[in-house]
């Protein structure tokens, strides 16, 4: 038995209104207590790379005691995990409550299916899908037929059973659709890294986990990788209609997807180094845009500038740190109607996040930055 098997079969948990059911091959319940147990977390981890006919699927319910708000305690969210990847899902599942014990409110029930994939097809050869076409590569398929069809029968029943996606009028060619998208991915191999909003209150994580991942790169980068997916599945409003989806289609004004991206990586970035005790998580968020800056220009990733602007508009007051790491920030489109294309504010963030210095042994925005108006 290793130390994180210890950890969750004792009683060194206490109970803290979590509990989830490990359904092959035992039922474990056990609790997440603050980071009390991190230094044991990092201590543990396998990394076997072999695949198994019988998945470790795990469902994880959500104790609406813990709620913060009594108004979402009769809806309950849940979280159904399959993991066929050679990261033990104990340890996802850790890592899944801690993130989940930072949001203010949950609303939305999650499906997630990770998934290791082989080496990438040379030359680049991109997955056809009606949803994020042509975004993921293709790779060699590691899981056998019988593991694709078992995630493509859990993940419809689920869809099914969902009563946010039955309410929809095309509910049945939706679910079609979406079935026949994750049926892709899954047989060419995608390295899908994608939250699929399916409805307001059903968000779908897919997680192709690649050779490189796996072999080359540390935990932390397979932790970030969680932890963003997650936080796009724990926002609220991604999928609000109105105004808000009016506003967010208008994809030349809008500044959605840079908010969107922004907040994941500045979340996931606080939680990686609070997990895995670096100093300082504003001076890693700026450190990280302007290596990328400046490798990239412009072309940088929306996640990466989006976290420094919105660490910018920290500095300048505009929102709170709270805001972005519980959550709240995405309850109520506010990228869109409170910091959308008619705040005269949002544009001098766009042209100002980049101007980042290295000062000593961190990284901070340059002088005058934060005070100009």
């Amino acid at each position: 038995m290793n130390l994180l098997d210890w950890i969750h079969n004792s009683n060194f948990f206490v109970n803290y209104g979590y509990s989830f059911d490990i359904l092959v091959p035992m039922k474990v319940r056990s609790v997440i207590v603050g980071t009390i147990c991190v230094f044991f977390l990092l201590a543990c981890i396998s990394n076997d790379t072999s695949t198994s006919d019988f998945p470790e699927r795990s469902s994880m319910v959500n104790d609406s005691r813990i709620q913060a708000s009594s108004d979402q305690s009769s809806n309950n969210p849940s979280i159904m995990l399959i993991n066929y990847s050679s990261y033990p899902t104990k340890d996802i599942e850790f890592w899944i409550q801690i993130a989940e014990s930072k949001m203010a409110s949950r609303t939305s029930n999650i499906f997630a299916f990770i998934y290791p994939v082989g080496k990438q097809i040379e030359p680049f050869a991109p997955v056809k899908s009606h949803y994020a076409d042509g975004v993921f590569g293709k790779h060699e398929v590691l899981l056998k037929p019988e593991e694709i069809e078992f995630i493509l029968r859990e993940v419809e029943e689920w869809l099914r059973n969902d009563p946010c996606i039955e309410h929809h009028r095309d509910s049945k060619d939706e679910i079609d659709n979406h079935l026949s998208d994750y049926r892709t991915w899954l047989e060419q191999g995608a390295d899908a890294s994608t939250m699929h909003g399916v409805c307001s209150s059903a968000r779908v994580v897919g997680m192709g986990i690649t050779y490189n991942m796996r072999e080359h790169e540390p935990l932390m980068e397979f932790q970030d990788f969680l932890f963003h997916e997650f936080y796009h599945a724990f926002q609220q409003d991604l999928e609000m209609e109105g105004e808000c989806q009016d506003r967010r289609d208008d994809e030349e004004n809008s500044n959605s997807v840079w908010l969107v991206e922004g907040g994941a990586h500045y979340f996931s970035t606080h939680l990686i180094t609070e997990l895995n005790n670096i100093p300082n998580p504003r001076s890693r968020i700026l450190e990280i845009a302007d290596r990328n800056y400046k490798r990239e220009g412009h072309h940088i990733g929306p996640d990466k500038w989006g976290a420094a602007a919105l660490l910018l508009m920290v500095e300048k007051d505009m929102i709170t740190e709270e805001s972005i790491l519980d959550g709240t920030l995405f309850h109520n489109c506010d990228r869109e109607l409170k910091f959308g294309r008619d705040n005269p504010n949002m544009q001098r963030i766009k042209d100002s996040w980049h101007l980042i210095e290295k000062s000593g042994e961190g990284y901070e925005f340059q002088s005058g930055v934060i005070s100009t108006n």
